[in-house]
């Protein structure tokens, strides 16, 4: 969805703004929202493992750039991220050593490319898959529609609220400002919530307490 589709639902109640700076709010609210709640993920095609190849890259989206990378799974397994201190508790020759099954991995320069450990070898056609989060870029012209569609009143409220705050204008107001602040935030929650579900209903679950 084309962040234009947004402004006749933001330039009524912002007398006086300009296009561009509304488009520029709204985008810098759906960017925060993104990295608060990780609420555009994608799951990436499998990507071939390759022999003494340990530098997995990133796919990225055209006009996104990558949050975190929330999971990685071998073909029958779930890998485990580390931090560089704890791959080299786990496999203190880290640098050198080989295996025929990935077990961890760590992003430790930047998000476009993570490494697996131990190295890979005799890899027999294994796969890894991603689970990666995303935010648009900063020069981003549209969204995805899911996001757009499912999230619509908490990204126009945290627009809003950007805008309202902004001193001295024909569109400043400080207690629209602090309401749309709190549909922004109460959206933030919920994705927080449906991305803890995946997106299933009723997905988690409490545990009985024992009585004694």
């Amino acid at each position: 969805m084309n962040l234009d589709d947004f402004l006749p639902h933001l330039l009524p109640d912002l007398p006086g703004c300009p296009d561009s700076i509304v488009k520029q709010q709204l985008l810098f609210a759906v960017i925060e929202f993104c990295q608060e709640t990780h609420a555009w993920n994608e799951i990436q095609d499998p990507i071939l493992v390759r022999e003494r190849v340990n530098e997995i890259d990133v796919d990225t989206p055209t006009g996104a750039r990558i949050v975190a990378v929330k999971d990685v799974w071998a073909s029958n397994r779930k890998l485990r991220p580390v931090t560089m201190p704890q791959l080299f508790e786990l496999i203190p020759n880290w640098q050198t050593a080989e295996g025929s099954e990935a077990t961890y991995y760590n992003a430790s320069t930047d998000y476009r490319t993570i490494r697996i450990f131990p190295i890979p070898i005799d890899v027999n056609g294994n796969t890894l898959t991603l689970r990666v989060a995303y935010a648009p870029k900063m020069d981003a012209t549209s969204i995805p529609d899911e996001l757009a569609i499912k999230y619509w009143d908490a990204l126009i409220g945290g627009a809003k609220a950007r805008l309202m705050v902004i001193p001295g204008k024909a569109w400043t107001n400080s207690q629209m400002s602090a309401y749309n602040r709190n549909v922004f935030d109460g959206g933030v929650l919920k994705a927080k919530i449906s991305a803890l579900h995946d997106r299933v209903e009723g997905s988690l679950s409490v545990r009985p307490h024992p009585f004694a």
